[in-house]
């Protein structure tokens, strides 16, 4: 489905400008002494005007719906309406175009009592409308700038020379010859608008520049009035001649060849009409010509609106937009990350784009038509790119402002034939429907100039093309339609296949039946895999659970009281609409443009607090990554490619050929397969379940899937289904040195590189997107080949990447202190920083197996590892690229950094053989509890299993083992019982206080181990879960649980049993009271290595003891300190309101006289505005503090408040309030 909502310029508010001229008389000038008789007689009183000045702001226009003239509007309309008795004043009434008139009140109240009294005259509102005025973007004209400034050089200089326009939005509309230099006309915001207009003159490098308000102002050059031009003037007295001279305003000659003296023809006739005493000594024309000004007054309060904004508001992260930055005029929002979107010209009025739907490619065109412009010149914008793409479909969306009866109920103007024309040259259908709503409903009117145009497709592919009547925020309606694809190709595109999507009983049975049939079949090994892979799709294929119709989600901040408004509102607007009674629709229309700022209102403020919540949810854990959580599953990466340039200098025509050029970049093609020789020497330990089952547990259940779609989940199901067979499959592997070759098919992704000219092929990461079976035996080989270079040290000691218990931190901190070193000993330390560019994909395949094979890397390991580099091929079925490649390490591969450090190990040698000394000091600290992940492969590693103690007959040798710790004191306690209970041994055990009660409870079990023979059996019980839970996991953290794990390879007759502790039972009791009486002993007994936690510890409480420090010594937040002298690292959720009570900044006035400068005084006038006056003292607020405080408040501190629930609403409305009126004082 597509949806189109053509958009020309955006409003988003409006501002009225005035300015006052006089001030009123002080009451120190009213307390003179009177005038006399005479001196009033003397000399007329003198006229208030600021009235006269305000007055200006006030309008509304009066149009007739069939054609007539304004001076018979005017006399309807004063014949029908009395102001004395609808008691509302007028200032005056001015004739305007298509026989309509303005009337000017004094007030905003006279101008609504003329409106109701118009709505109650069936008469007037069924022949005429009303209207009120809106405002435009303000401009000045700036005089004798100099000649050869360019655009950019006079906004940076107007910016930089005048602090009223630092923050200003300027913008350049056009410049005209002048005396001296250019004249220049600049638009800039309402804000900086007001406060330039209050200087003389504008600097400008070395001078001072005179401007004034630029203003288009319609005069007449045949009667000199204004309101509208020659053409449509219907003065009878100038009907037949040329006009009048606008210096003396007579009939016989033009302005040009006038010798009389000036005479201001409209001051003449207003001074005659209204006995007014106007100075008439100057042109009609002329700047200072009171009637002109009154002009100019009155035209800034009848222009457009407003801009808020020059860019187009945010979308969601997995939108793609495609529009200029600034101003747009034109543009796509597209949502479906599916398609494969080429943008092919990207500028303000006109968007086009190549977007692939069912392996076809489409062009869709979006223009927008200025009336103010040439529509012809528009189009011939578009022309090229149609001529250049003749053969394919075309959709044209665009707003036209263009009139015929072909597509809406209006006449055809020069526009609409113009359009007409083009669209029959170049075969366009046009698609609207005469008879539809209008596309574009205004304060002036309703028209239908937005189109739909269709090329090189047939009419009926479009379907359930309509105008929708939804409220929307845009004078422009929206466009729905649906588009049907002219193929009936199925979609090439992957599933991708997780458990969600799959009905898991069907699942589970298709499973267990296809793989009782796999088993007998007796094929080709890689042949079966094969097969096993392509059986498993369709399993889940046929598991899929039955599509539902998706239901739309709603906004995050979407909730029922919108859906209540929404439901009125739209009611509402369907009533007005359908009212024909003139009084009545008005008075709808009243009521709905309430509603409708209410609902607006009310949207506004949910996406507030929905964005607070959200704010508050990302920073509870851990900031960075939920940030990174949010960009990771919002961001489309791989389906929005543009023209990539080409080694010949061409750009790309296509997103397809823009992908095949960043993959042959990065992936040389690959003329002829090379095949790996096997060595035939496979003799290898075999892969373990438990070495399976920790792969399994290892990889990301979240990864991306590979070309056959198949994701972690279903794989592990179908191993977990049947592990020894599959265990069997990956040994054969192995075994017989093969990686099938379906687990060689890669999927790119590319990652635009940041701050990167993506036109460049080189600027975009690719990603190996790999079947996850295959990462499995990737991953199992991976972990076999660091396990040997790591114990033969076949790495250099300086290689810090991709290795265990080495980082970056290491490696800057061993180059710091031999940096520190050098400096110390007088040296002068030099440092060579080398960059590789695509050091993965340019790694050649041969030499990573003849590395390997110097550094003795075991033969079956060499076998399996060079059949993996062999017969690589990348496909992407959509794009319908598939190729072999030649060389580089898969990106995504667990395999290919440790590939990667065998090649780039021979860097750091090469260097120690060339005399360039890297100094490597070794620091070891022996009481650290430092594990080599390499001690024990998990191939190797002997099953630990120990069971829930129950009761048994059996009699047998126990030993019960325990750790305690006391007074910060750790010991650990084992007894020995016969098989008749009695007591054997005993044995207690103080170890040094660094250590745990977990390796104090390990080191007993160590201690009781060691005193039992090979062969001998007995059973060991502990009320330790979490030492059995080490001993079973294949991970190591504490050397005594690999000492442990040495111990039990000689000792197979050993059961191991988990008791609970402080029930009753004897030989735990009697363990315990041994590890305590441990704790007692003054003497340490056995030191074991200082285990890593207890070194986070320590750096806890040294960062903690450094932070308490800071914060008693500081000299800020001293408010904040008093409350909570203690710092502490549990987060204290507030809000925006309450956290400015807490630390005493924003919204108070005290605090904004500190920042800004202005008025430290509360707005009572009775105190400071400090947080304390208006929580205790403040009068504003006394009634909030009745309803919300408890009594006894005033003997609560600000703490005990913010804590309490009720106070804490109180606290949050007086910060509400205080903030509402802090910024009505900007």
């Amino acid at each position: 489905m597509v949806r189109s909502r053509l958009w020309g310029r955006r409003v988003l508010g409006s501002i009225l400008m005035g300015r006052h001229l006089m001030g009123r008389v002080s009451a120190l000038e009213t307390k003179k002494d009177k005038p006399s008789y005479a001196q009033v007689l003397e000399k007329p009183r003198d006229r208030d005007r600021s009235r006269s000045r305000i007055r200006k702001q006030y309008n509304v226009m009066i149009y007739p719906k069939s054609e007539q003239s304004s001076e018979h509007t005017r006399r309807e309309v004063q014949y029908k309406i009395s102001p004395s008795k609808s008691a509302f004043r007028v200032n005056g009434v001015k004739n305007l175009r298509k026989g309509g008139i303005m009337v000017n009140t004094p007030t905003e109240e006279d101008i609504n009592k003329l409106i109701q009294e118009f709505v109650k005259l069936d008469e007037l509102s069924t022949k005429y409308e009303i209207t009120r005025p809106t405002l435009k973007t303000p401009s000045i004209i700036i005089f004798n700038v100099v000649e050869n400034t360019t655009e950019a050089e006079l906004i940076s200089g107007l910016k930089e020379q005048n602090d009223e326009l630092v923050n200003s939005e300027l913008i350049c509309r056009t410049s005209f010859p002048a005396r001296i230099g250019r004249n220049w006309i600049v638009s800039l915001d309402p804000a900086s608008f007001h406060e330039i207009m209050k200087k003389k003159k504008i600097n400008f490098n070395w001078t001072r520049l005179n401007f004034k308000e630029n203003l288009k102002l319609t005069q007449c050059f045949k009667c000199a009035r204004f309101g509208h031009v020659a053409k449509f003037c219907n003065d009878d007295e100038f009907k037949d001649s040329p006009g009048i001279c606008m210096n003396c305003g007579d009939k016989d000659h033009k302005q040009n060849d006038c010798v009389k003296e000036a005479s201001c023809k409209n001051c003449l006739r207003h001074n005659q009409k209204f006995k007014s005493k106007h100075d008439t000594k100057h042109a009609s024309n002329a700047s200072t010509c009171k009637i002109r000004v009154k002009e100019i007054d009155l035209q800034k309060s009848l222009n457009d609106p407003y801009y808020w904004e020059n860019k187009v508001i945010d979308f969601p992260a997995t939108f793609r937009t495609y529009f200029v930055s600034s101003r747009p005029l034109a543009g796509f929002i597209i949502s479906n990350p599916n398609l494969s979107v080429f943008p092919i010209r990207v500028s303000r009025k006109l968007v086009v784009l190549k977007i692939t739907l069912r392996d076809e490619d489409w062009i869709f065109a979006t223009l927008y038509c200025p009336l103010s412009h040439n529509i012809s010149d528009d189009l011939d914008n578009l022309t090229p790119l149609i001529i250049q793409n003749p053969n394919f479909k075309t959709i044209l969306l665009g707003d036209f402002n263009a009139k015929s009866p072909l597509w809406g109920p209006s006449d055809r103007n020069k526009r609409g034939e113009i359009l007409t024309h083009f669209a029959d040259q170049f075969d366009f259908t046009i698609v609207n429907d005469s008879n539809s709503l209008p596309t574009f409903i205004g304060p002036m009117g309703n028209s239908w100039i937005d189109l739909l145009l269709i090329r090189n497709l047939e009419i009926n592919h479009i379907s359930g093309w309509k105008i929708d009547d939804r409220i929307t925020f845009s004078d422009h309606q929206i466009m729905d339609f649906f588009l049907c694809c002219t193929t009936t190709k199925t979609n090439s595109k992957t599933l991708n296949w997780s458990l969600d999507k799959l009905n898991f009983l069907d699942f589970k049975v298709h499973l267990n039946e296809f793989l009782d049939k796999c088993k007998k079949y007796d094929i080709d090994f890689e042949d079966s895999i094969d097969l096993i892979q392509n059986q498993l799709i369709k399993v889940c294929s046929m598991s899929r659970k039955k599509a539902r119709n998706k239901e739309r989600r709603d906004a995050v901040w979407w909730n029922t009281e919108l859906e209540i408004q929404r439901s009125y509102t739209r009611a509402l607007r369907r009533r007005f609409q359908s009212t024909y009674s003139p009084d009545l629709r008005l008075r709808r229309q009243v009521k709905f443009k309430c509603e409708l700022a209410k609902y607006t209102k009310m949207i506004a403020e949910a996406k507030r607090t929905s964005f607070r919540n959200f704010l508050k949810d990302i920073v509870k854990v851990n900031t960075f990554d939920s940030f990174y959580r949010l960009i990771k599953h919002n961001t489309n990466l791989f389906k929005d490619l543009g023209c990539i340039k080409l080694a010949d200098g061409s750009f790309t025509t296509s997103f397809g050929q823009s992908l095949q050029a960043i993959l042959f970049h990065h992936f040389p093609i690959l003329d002829s397969i090379q095949t790996c020789v096997n060595s035939g020497n496979n003799t290898f330990p075999k892969i373990t379940y438990d070495e399976l089952k920790f792969v399994l547990n290892e990889i990301s259940p979240n990864k991306a899937p590979g070309p056959d779609g198949l994701t972690h989940g279903v794989i592990k199901q179908m191993i977990n289904t049947d592990p020894e067979w599959f265990l069997q499959i990956f040994n054969n592997c192995l075994l017989k040195g093969i990686f099938p070759k379906c687990w060689k098919r890669t999927k790119v992704a590319l990652i635009p590189k940041e701050g990167k000219d993506l036109s460049l092929p080189s600027s975009y990461r690719p990603i190996c997107l790999l079947p996850t079976w295959g990462k499995l035996l990737d991953k199992i080989i991976t972990q076999r080949l660091s396990y040997e270079l790591e114990r033969s040290e076949k790495l250099h000691q300086n290689q810090f990447g991709f290795r265990k218990q080495k980082s970056t931190l290491l490696a800057l901190d061993k180059f710091l202190t031999y940096i520190k070193n050098a400096k110390s000993s007088k040296f002068i330390p030099l440092a060579l920083s080398l960059d590789m560019s695509n050091a993965f994909n340019s790694v050649n395949w041969l030499d990573i197996v003849n590395c390997l094979i110097e550094d003795g890397v075991s033969a079956y390991l060499i076998n399996i590892i060079g059949d993996f580099l062999s017969h690589r091929k990348i496909i992407d079925s959509e794009n319908k690229i598939d190729f072999y490649y030649s060389k580089g390490v898969p990106q995504g591969s667990s395999l290919g950094p440790v590939l990667w450090l065998v090649i780039a190990d021979r860097l750091l040698r090469r260097l120690d053989d060339s005399g360039i000394s890297i100094e490597n000091r070794e620091y070891t600290v022996r009481e650290f509890d430092i594990i080599n992940p390499y001690a024990f492969p998990l191939w190797d590693v002997t099953p630990f299993s120990w069971k829930i103690s129950k009761l048994s007959c059996e009699k047998c040798k126990t030993i019960y083992t325990d750790g305690s710790g006391l007074g910060g004191n750790i010991g650990s306690g084992l007894i020995c019982f016969d098989e008749e209970e009695n007591i054997l041994w005993q044995e207690e055990v103080r170890l040094n206080d660094e250590a745990s009660v977990f390796l104090a409870e390990a080191f007993a079990i160590k201690l009781a181990l060691l005193r039992v023979q090979d062969n001998e059996r007995l059973k060991i019980f502990t009320d330790s879960q979490s030492v059995f839970q080490s001993l079973e996991s294949s991970q190591i953290h504490a050397s005594v649980i690999l000492d442990i794990k040495n111990i039990l390879k000689n000792k197979k007759c050993i059961e191991f049993y988990w008791v609970k502790a402080h029930i009753g039972i004897r030989g735990n009791e009697m363990a315990d009271v041994l590890a305590k009486n441990a704790t007692r002993r003054e003497n340490i007994d056995h030191i074991v290595k200082i285990p890593k936690s207890w070194v986070n510890h320590q750096f806890k409480l040294l960062t903690l003891n450094k932070w308490q420090q800071r914060w008693e010594g500081s000299q800020n937040s001293r408010f904040l300190f008093g409350m909570m002298p203690n710092i502490n690292t549990k987060r204290c959720y507030g809000d925006f309101f309450i956290n400015q009570i807490l630390t005493t900044h924003g919204c108070f006035p005290q605090h904004q006289h500190r920042l800004f400068g202005k008025s430290p005084d509360c707005f009572c006038g009775r105190d400071f505005g400090t947080i304390t006056h208006y929580v205790y003292g403040c009068s504003r607020y006394n009634n909030i503090r009745e309803k919300f405080f408890p009594r006894n408040f005033p003997s609560l501190g600000i703490l005990e408040l913010v804590t309490h629930f009720s106070a804490k609403k109180g606290l949050r409305l007086i910060v509400q309030d205080l903030f509402e009126l802090s910024v009505s004082t900007l």
